[in-house]
């Protein structure tokens, strides 16, 4: 969501929830109850905004409050979900803030041959000093057995796009991921497109995490 603190943790309430086997999960809150507008000093703006989203599991179940884009094959899914944020006077002292968005994920685990992951999202703004709309699709595989090692080899391919203004991202990586969800070596070509600039970079990254 755009409106967040520097932490990603404004002060709000949220009422959330599982139903139907875990299969839908619903969000609803209201943040930035103690502060002004991230958008802008003027106390006027300092509206709190309201976030919502709804998902619902077309195969298999995300129970619990935080969900997953990947669960490393031990898991078949595929969910699909909306979300939208509002805040009044967001954008402006005249001009309301607001998003809306739409995603899924397909992930499945094919015994022998390894797990095929897939996630797409549309997001669409109503701020005009931002995009109006934008997208992005990624890809990924993961083999079945460790190699060279106790880790998996996982390559991804992303597409990232925006319009009005027009940029776009491309992204190929390939990872080598040694603990689920906490240890994993990556190594990602980027390609950008934010006329008139073009980018180009070779990114090497470690991930450790305790859990």
């Amino acid at each position: 969501m755009p409106h967040t603190g520097a932490t990603g943790r404004d002060q709000g309430i949220t009422v959330w929830g599982n139903a139907l086997d875990a299969k839908l999960k619903y969000y609803g809150g209201a943040y930035g109850l103690d502060q002004g507008s991230p958008v802008s000093t003027v106390p006027a703006l300092g509206n709190p905004y309201y976030s919502g989203r709804v998902s619902y599991t077309l195969q298999g179940s995300e129970p619990g409050y935080f969900g997953s884009s990947t669960y490393y094959g031990a898991a078949n899914v595929v969910t699909i979900g909306v979300a939208g944020q509002y805040q009044k006077d967001g954008t402006s002292a005249t001009q309301d803030a607001g998003l809306f968005m739409a995603d899924a994920m397909v992930e499945e685990n094919v015994t022998g041959v390894g797990t095929f992951t897939g996630i797409g999202q549309y997001y669409h703004f109503s701020n005009p000093s931002t995009p109006q709309d934008a997208y992005f699709i990624m890809l990924s595989y993961l083999t079945p057995n460790p190699v060279f090692g106790p880790g998996k080899l996982q390559p991804m391919v992303r597409l990232q796009e925006t319009f009005n203004p027009g940029w776009t991202l491309f992204d190929a990586a390939l990872a080598y991921v040694f603990k689920d969800y906490s240890g994993r070596v990556v190594l990602t070509y980027q390609h950008g497109e934010m006329s008139p600039l073009t980018t180009n970079s070779l990114q090497l990254g470690i991930q450790l995490q305790t859990l």
